[in-house]
């Protein structure tokens, strides 16, 4: 399951500051939710699959459900930080779970950590838009220092609203996570191939209404269609075809806002030639059909698949 920016409502379940000393270790373990880990102060060893990675102040440590991962700080060392977990949503009492239950444990004195076949049969939503790294250094850490220390006063104090104030931090510090890892056009800063792909979805974006020719846009980036493909969506979460539909449904529902332009006239300034074709794709992407999109905007409803629950 993925989800977009649009969408994203993250639901924050535990916030904690720890300091530790080069006694503290984690055995192998997966956890359940995600989990950002701001660094305050000193080191820590990441073990991740088969690589290492030590985080260092001002590093903030993303970690996915279901990753094996362990960490020990080292000799003669301390750790001192910040830590998030999360579900992208709300998914429901049921779906819940304690995370002093599950994650408060003395992990110093433990060979090994227990393991929940039941919580890790869990959904796991992803980012659409975006992949973050087990590692990044934080951009601006006084600000991401402060959102953090506002986050652990709300969860601490529980007062009435908190659950607001800790999703709109949280979201604050994803949307910083995510400037720092993709430029404008939502690909990673290192993406090895990030010029032809951004060239691709701006061609796309600008001549949306005619017949893209995506072999063409392939070609043009020297790379087989379905090589071009793979890429594209590693770096976008979409394939190019899906990109250019949302693009094209975007520029339909403005249009649709905008005045009372036919449909057909619609359909061929997105291009799609066919009406029937652009009227059923509508409504099978927004849960609407195009006239029923315009009627329920001029009734002043809120519109889209997501808000209604039948036509």
């Amino acid at each position: 399951m993925k989800i977009d920016f649009r969408t994203i409502a993250p639901y924050v379940r535990f916030v904690q500051d720890y300091h530790g000393y080069d006694d503290y270790k984690i055995q192998p373990r997966v956890i359940y939710d995600h989990e950002i880990i701001f660094v305050k102060k000193g080191k820590c060893v990441y073990r991740i699959g088969e690589k290492e990675y030590t985080l260092r102040s001002g590093d903030v440590h993303f970690m996915p459900p279901n990753v094996l991962h362990s960490c020990h700080v080292p000799k003669g060392e301390d750790f001192s930080y910040f830590a998030v977990h999360f579900d992208l949503v709300y998914m429901g009492e049921k779906l819940d779970f304690s995370a002093d239950d599950v994650y408060v444990l003395p992990y110093g004195e433990i060979d090994e950590v227990p393991y929940d076949e039941e919580l890790a049969g869990r959904p796991a939503p992803e980012f659409r838009e975006v992949q973050f790294p087990f590692v990044m250094q934080a951009a601006d850490t006084i600000v991401l220092h402060e959102w953090f220390q506002r986050m652990l006063a709300a969860y601490r104090s529980k007062h009435f609203g908190y659950e607001m104030e800790l999703r709109a931090f949280l979201l604050l510090i994803l949307a910083r996570m995510t400037a720092s890892v993709a430029n404008n056009a939502g690909i990673a800063k290192e993406h090895a191939h990030g010029g032809k792909i951004a060239y691709a979805m701006q061609y796309m974006e600008q001549r949306y209404e005619e017949q893209v020719d995506l072999r063409r846009l392939a070609d043009d980036a020297g790379m087989s269609p379905s090589y071009f493909r793979a890429l594209f969506k590693g770096a976008t979460g979409r394939t190019p075809l899906e990109f250019l539909t949302a693009v094209r449904m975007e520029r339909a529902k403005a249009l649709l806002h905008e005045g009372d332009y036919p449909i057909h006239d619609i359909s061929a300034r997105v291009g799609y030639a066919d009406i029937h074709y652009f009227s059923n794709l509508f409504k099978k992407i927004e849960g609407l059909s195009p006239r029923n999109y315009r009627l329920s905007v001029q009734r002043g409803i809120g519109v889209g698949k997501r808000e209604r629950n039948a036509e």
